[in-house]
């Protein structure tokens, strides 16, 4: 009675939803006569994070390595009606679905946040999937994903039993092996793509940087979300302890959290750039940071920010229970605030020191998205 009482309240709203209905199960169907079409035995099937080419996060990058393992991989993008082969090996697909593909060998990834996968749909895919990865990739919390569906997913998966389990952290992995033991369990944090980051000179800073470092104060730099999890507080000692050195934010600023900061004349945010021009700012910065506030979010995250900061030999400053950053020369772990406040200068002062530098560049290089792919590959296919 209610879903009739709104229709007749709210005619547009529903006309709009009858249409984005129709067009998800038109759009599906026509995935299923794409994959039964073609010549393509071993797949795998991505439904994630929406495939942005601005930004490259970490389903993103393994969809890219995947290729290497497979025929062809059909990743999810949401864009409806849009069919596109991105690549020799890899189609960009408005919707993704799962059955019983005659002649296929079919591998299936989701991740943990997924926001529109029950777990009566991961039982599906367990009983129509040859192989299927589950990613547990950040920490379950209001903040980061919808957490009815989440948890539920998460609290299913000794039932459900994904064929492997990979987890990106220490504590992601702790989490899944308490729970339901480590057979088909894996550790495979974030990398980087090394050829994005290294050696990327710009011929001149970006228009919005270029007063900035006219100014020839050292730079310190952060990109990626401003959120809940960011020490607003810390940042603002920071730049009230340091007038000296300028402060640089890009990044998309999650709930207004960016108003938290204070915009002293040292500090400026930028907002947010395209994966493709990162190199184009951090190459200015003399160290950068993470400063994440203490908590669970922060003990469960492999910054993927790390291994692209080291890539291009920066020196990097952390809070404490940023426990995946801990154990690298050249990156400082802080205990406290003043502690952290101190490890910025002694960053900067390092910046130009090429032991360091050669140190950083070398965890990257043991910290590629390949063998972070490769990891998961070996797990499910001892043939690899």
């Amino acid at each position: 009675m209610k879903k009739l009482l709104r229709r007749f309240l709210y005619p547009k709203k529903f006309e709009r939803r009858l249409y984005q209905t129709l067009q998800k199960y038109i759009d599906i169907k026509n995935f299923y006569s794409l994959v039964d079409k073609s010549p393509y035995k071993k797949i795998l099937i991505m439904d994630s994070l929406a495939f942005n080419f601005s930004m490259r996060q970490r389903p993103q990058q393994l969809a890219d390595e995947f290729t290497k393992y497979f025929d062809m991989v059909y990743y999810k993008t949401g864009n409806n009606g849009e069919f596109e082969q991105y690549s020799d090996k890899m189609y960009l697909c408005p919707q993704i679905g799962i059955k019983k593909f005659k002649n296929k060998q079919v591998y299936y990834y989701i991740d943990s946040i997924n926001e529109k996968r029950d777990y009566k749909y991961l039982y599906k895919i367990k009983k129509y999937a040859d192989k299927f990865i589950y990613d547990y990739i950040d920490e379950i919390t209001p903040h980061i994903a919808p957490l009815k569906i989440s948890l539920g997913n998460f609290k299913r998966l000794g039932k459900i039993n994904p064929d492997v389990i990979s987890a990106t952290s220490k504590k992601l992995y702790k989490d899944i092996e308490t729970r339901f033991g480590n057979k088909n369990l894996v550790l495979s944090s974030n990398g980087v793509k090394i050829e994005d980051f290294a050696n990327r000179i710009p011929a001149e800073p970006p228009n919005d940087l270029k007063d900035i470092v006219s100014q020839g104060k050292p730079i310190v730099g952060y990109y990626g979300m401003l959120a809940k999890w960011v020490d607003f507080n810390l940042l603002n000692k920071l730049s009230e302890a340091y007038p000296e050195y300028n402060f640089v934010y890009l990044g998309r600023d999650v709930g207004y959290e960016a108003k938290k900061l204070v915009l002293r004349d040292n500090v400026y945010f930028l907002g947010r750039k395209a994966y493709e021009d990162l190199p184009k700012y951090t190459y200015y910065f003399n160290c950068c940071m993470i400063p994440f506030k203490h908590g669970k979010i922060a003990k469960a995250t492999s910054p993927v920010k790390l291994f692209e900061y080291m890539a291009q030999k920066k020196p990097v400053v952390c809070t404490r229970d940023l426990v995946e950053c801990s154990g690298y020369d050249g990156v400082l772990m802080s205990d406290n605030d003043e502690e952290f406040i101190k490890n910025i200068k002694t960053a900067i002062n390092s910046s130009n020191d090429e032991n360091i530098k050669e140190k950083l560049y070398k965890y990257a290089e043991e910290n590629t998205w390949a063998q972070k792919a490769k990891i998961i590959m070996e797990k499910l296919d001892n043939d690899i």
